[in-house]
């Protein structure tokens, strides 16, 4: 006894049958349209005909429509005649019932590729387009609503990131999807690496151009000082215009009460009070010199002593004796008090100048946004006899946009860092320099900053070649997995599904391959470009199938 018959054909579900095609002796040449298209009736056929013409069948659902007369009937979806033809394409073409080349061949290829390979061969409608009328792709409308971007805005957002922004830096998604092109082989990758690169290799004169603009140039300390000492020389000859008429100083009572305080004196202060009781007297002898210039230069040399001097009991007796040599000399010369108010306002500008080298520290001696505040107040407010405004809190700020310069200059190649570096950990930093700059240009200067920082995130990550989970998702999602299961293959899970999946591979590997490497330049275009995107007026369908001519240039090899 035989065993029974065992076919490899799946069965199909229940209510559905498969229409049985005529025994032929040779392969059928009639060409074939594919699923979706319709032959229009010739007037002379009769109506019984033409009747199965009127029907459109839905997609998914069992029913039809009479397109003559409207009436809805029970009938087979579509998507099921397309795959029982795709499942009885191979045996056909084993058989020889139909030739691979022909017209109806080509026509149930190219439905057995849409199953196969999961819809890898069609395009979805989009409504999304960008400045010059084209679609945006999928990936970056889904990238945009992934980062929380509506697309209308995308165009606005990039303009504040500035004339190099684009949309890739808008958010984590899209970044991704950047860094997963650009380490796929192809155009897009090129289209993406190019303009980074040239993007980073232009940021150094870009974000220095913008501080520049933002809080003007970046002075050098030690430029300014010079200036300031230059000064304070230039001012010689207006102290010897004060000294040239002023009478003769009396300075006995002044040395009674050093000599009075040395012997209660012990180490570095009483070294000192020492040192300045001998100064008061005559070059080479004991007597008390007369001379206002004598006592000038004695006041000069408290204030080099003074200037480095850490004991502040040094400080202390040092201070007393130097106030009463100045009220000496402005008894003797009235003039001298004029010039003295000139010197001691560039004095306070250079110390200023270092002290606003340390606003944007973190130390124990750097100063509070309190401290900071009282002290540009201060500074602001001229000393002595000066008339008009200081130039203290000028030369505050002078010192604080130096230091900036120098966190750029240090920290220029790692902009994350330097946004990092210049903001703190804290908004100290924001509060210290809105007291100098004022809030408008800190407000710019930190947007400068973010807009870097983003940018800067972009290209590494699409640079660099990392392999992060966000990355490697975003490349499957921009690659597609390696073999696409399709209905056949995971749904029914037979051999004949796998011997179709590897029929279109072999087919259409190159076609497919051609097709990922066009929607990744087109992506790559979209998240290099500035966002311009609106919706579109209609929904057009793009390339809803691969043309015939695709698959002959496939099929044939043509590159």
């Amino acid at each position: 006894m035989e065993p029974p018959h065992v076919s490899n054909t799946p069965a199909l579900p229940q209510g559905f049958e498969i229409e049985r095609r005529a025994a032929k002796t040779a392969p059928d040449k009639t060409p074939r349209l594919p699923a979706g298209f319709q032959l229009q009736t010739p007037p002379t056929a009769t109506p019984q005909a033409a009747e199965g013409h009127h029907l459109r069948r839905s997609t998914l659902l069992p029913l039809a429509k009479n397109t003559q007369t409207g009436g809805v009937e029970w009938a087979a979806p579509q998507v099921a005649l397309d795959i029982v033809d795709a499942i009885m394409l191979p045996g056909d073409v084993y058989q020889g019932n139909v030739d691979p080349l022909s017209d109806e061949g080509m026509s149930r290829t190219l439905n057995l590729a849409g199953i196969a390979t999961g819809g890898a061969l069609t395009t979805p409608t989009r409504k999304l387009i960008d400045e010059a009328g084209r679609a945006v792709p999928k990936a970056v409308v889904r990238g945009l609503r992934d980062d929380g971007i509506p697309a209308a805005d995308a165009g606005r957002r990039i303009r504040e990131l500035g004339p190099d922004g684009v949309v890739a830096d808008l958010g984590a998604n899209l970044r991704d999807k950047t860094a997963a092109i650009a380490t796929a082989p192809g155009k897009g990758q090129r289209v993406i690496t190019d303009r980074l690169r040239e993007r980073q290799l232009a940021a150094p004169d870009r974000l220095t151009g913008a501080l520049d603009e933002t809080l003007g140039a970046a002075p050098i300390p030690s430029y300014v000082q010079r200036s300031i000492r230059d000064d304070q020389r230039a001012l010689g000859p207006a102290y010897e215009d004060a000294l040239a008429g002023a009478q003769a100083v009396d300075t006995s009572a002044l040395a009674g009460g050093i000599d009075a305080m040395v012997p209660n004196l012990r180490g570095k202060a009483q070294t000192a009070l020492q040192s300045v009781r001998g100064m008061l007297n005559a070059t080479g002898t004991g007597d008390l010199d007369p001379s206002p210039a004598t006592l000038f230069q004695v006041r000069r040399a408290i204030d080099g002593m003074l200037k480095d001097e850490a004991d502040s009991n040094v400080r202390r007796v040092l201070g007393d004796v130097r106030a009463q040599v100045d009220g000496l000399l402005a008894d003797a010369a009235p003039g001298i008090k004029q010039v003295d108010a000139r010197y001691s306002e560039l004095a306070r500008q250079g110390d200023a100048v270092d002290r606003g080298q340390t606003v944007l520290g973190s130390g124990r001696n750097d100063p509070r946004p309190a401290e900071l505040a009282d002290e540009a107040a201060a500074g602001a407010v001229p000393s002595g006899e000066i008339i008009g405004p200081s130039g203290v809190a000028f030369r505050l700020r002078q010192g604080a946009r130096a230091e900036i310069d120098r966190i750029v200059g240090t920290n220029l190649n790692d902009r994350a860092a330097l946004n990092s570096l210049l903001k703190g950990n804290s908004d100290w930093n924001r509060q210290r320099l809105t007291t100098l700059f004022g809030a408008e240009r800190t407000d710019r200067l930190y947007r400068i900053l973010e807009n870097e920082r983003a940018m800067a995130d972009t290209e590494n990550r699409a640079l660099t070649g990392s392999k992060t989970a966000s990355l490697q998702a975003a490349q499957k999602e921009i690659d597609g997995p390696a073999k696409r299961p399709g209905v056949v293959r995971s749904a029914a899970n037979l051999r004949l599904g796998d011997a179709s999946a590897e029929l279109i591979d072999a087919i259409f590997g190159g076609a497919i391959n051609r097709q990922r490497a066009g929607r990744n330049l087109a992506t790559a275009d979209s998240l290099m470009s500035r966002g311009d995107f609106r919706r579109g007026t209609a929904d057009v369908p793009l390339n809803t199938a691969l043309p015939y001519t695709l698959l002959l240039d496939t099929i044939m090899g043509d590159k």
